[in-house]
């Protein structure tokens, strides 16, 4: 499950809650240990919307200030709709990339920069995801999931050449620093993948709008020749001080 894992973690990583009318913004996240607190990666999100679409660029960097990871993302403003996605690994050499052409969602993928790359096509319907599209669907079903649905997905997995069923629901909520925390559980649909693939938490909050402020998931990096090391990602600039 090592491929299946790193992909999915890297979904939506900056979350944001800034006004629609905004035209740019740009918010830092911070990558660490939850049991230690030590801090492995700082990041910088960058969001400009154009008249039809919003790219998005996210950056990881590693303590020396040196550009580890790096990802962009276009969909469109008026249904969150995948135009285009792109991930660079810049310290094993691989990189990532999903483009709908048509009806179709067309992925790429190469582990390293020296191997293969594994493509694959998907057949564009409603249910249908990329991990980028993951909060955006999260946002638009908030009060769906406030009332405890369990909501239901396709996300795209690259490193597979595949797509696997997959599930968002309401697991608790608590008061935090004043204000009111929802955690979310993401998980496969399939028992068996469930029992292999690391748990995957998201918290958020819904002020001013619903958004996250935190995920933990597997790393996507070697944490000291540990594979999988499981992190949280705190956003900043989002209404939530976890320093607090």
């Amino acid at each position: 499950m090592k491929a299946f894992s790193k992909f999915v973690l890297i979904l939506s990583l900056a979350s944001t809650a800034f006004a629609a009318n905004e035209r740019e913004t740009r918010s830092t996240f911070r990558v660490r240990d939850p049991s230690s607190g030590e801090i492995y990666f700082t990041g910088t999100d960058q969001r400009m919307w154009r008249e039809q679409s919003l790219l998005r660029e996210t950056r990881f960097y590693d303590l020396k200030g040196s550009l580890v990871f790096q990802e962009v993302t276009e969909l469109t403003r008026a249904d969150d709709s995948l135009l285009s996605y792109r991930f660079q690994d810049l310290l094993g050499g691989g990189q990532t990339s999903l483009v709908r052409k048509d009806n179709e969602v067309v992925s790429e993928h190469q582990e390293e920069k020296s191997s293969a790359a594994q493509k694959a096509r998907f057949a564009i319907r409603r249910d249908l995801l990329a991990p980028a599209q993951v909060e955006a669907f999260i946002q638009r079903n908030w009060e769906a999931i406030l009332s405890k649905k369990t909501l239901e997905f396709e996300m795209i997995v690259p490193q597979r050449s595949a797509s696997y069923g997959f599930e968002v629901l309401l697991k608790d909520q608590e008061e935090r620093a004043g204000k009111r925390l929802y955690r979310i559980v993401m998980q496969p649909r399939n028992f068996l993948l469930r029992l292999l693939a690391p748990k995957l938490e998201l918290l958020w909050i819904a002020d001013p709008a619903p958004h996250m402020v935190l995920f933990r998931g597997p790393s996507p990096a070697l944490i000291r020749g540990e594979k999988n090391r499981i992190l949280d990602i705190e956003f900043s600039n989002n209404g939530f001080d976890f320093a607090r």
